[in-house]
Order: C-alpha cells, then sequence, then structure tokens
C-alpha cells in the first residue's frame, strides 16, 4: 500500500517562544523522526508573523507511507527515551500541543481494511 499518512504536530507556544520552540523542534525532535522514516513535508507558522507577547501556533506535518510507516514510526518513538525528553525539555516554550493523523479522502476506504 503506498497511500501517505499525514502525522500532524499542532502546537500553540508560550507567549514570545515560537522562535526558540521551532528551533529546538528542528534540532532536536527533527533528526529522530526522520531517522523512524517520517518525511518533513511542513512547517507553518499561524499568524505569519512572530509574536513577542502572544502566542504562535505551529503546524507542522510530516508523512509516512501506508499503515506499516505508520506503525513503525509509532513503535519506535514509544520505545525511544529521547522522545520522552525532547517534549519534557520543550514543555517550557509550550502552551499546549495536540498530534493528529489523516490522509487524503481517497485513501481512508483502503486504509481502513488493514
Amino acid at each position: 500500500m503506498d497511500q501517505t499518512i499525514f502525522i500532524i504536530d499542532d502546537i500553540v507556544a508560550a507567549p514570545g517562544r515560537a522562535r526558540d520552540l521551532l528551533e529546538l523542534y528542528r534540532t532536536r525532535y527533527a533528526p529522530a523522526a526522520l531517522a523512524r522514516g517520517m518525511v518533513l513535508d511542513r512547517e507553518i507558522v499561524a499568524p505569519p508573523m512572530w509574536l513577542d507577547e502572544l502566542s504562535n501556533r505551529l503546524l507542522i506535518t510530516w508523512t509516512v507511507t501506508g499503515p506499516g510507516g505508520w506503525w513503525g514510526q509509532a513503535v519506535q518513538s514509544r520505545y525511544d527515551p529521547a522522545v520522552e525528553a525532547f517534549w519534557a525539555e520543550a514543555a517550557p516554550l509550550i502552551a499546549s500541543r495536540a498530534r493528529y493523523f489523516g490522509s487524503a479522502e481517497a485513501d481512508v476506504e483502503a486504509l481502513s481494511h488493514v
């Protein structure tokens, strides 16, 4: 199966800390994510300006190929203490965070039957 699965990190930075958070994410989280087979799709900063006294939202999208790619990265991250250490280190820079998974509507039927 070659469906693309999107992994979306939706992170609201602590006020004035979005630049620091994105830099930490790029240097400490991203290399391990790439090693787990995740492909960086895009980084979106909202609003499109750095806010010093308010919070920016970072929407960072990764892709993996098919259920095997999704399960592979998920299992690896669960057993990698560096992932938990990263989120602990980043916690003072974060107001809130969530992670979502999705695919193109055309792929949902096939992904529903794995």
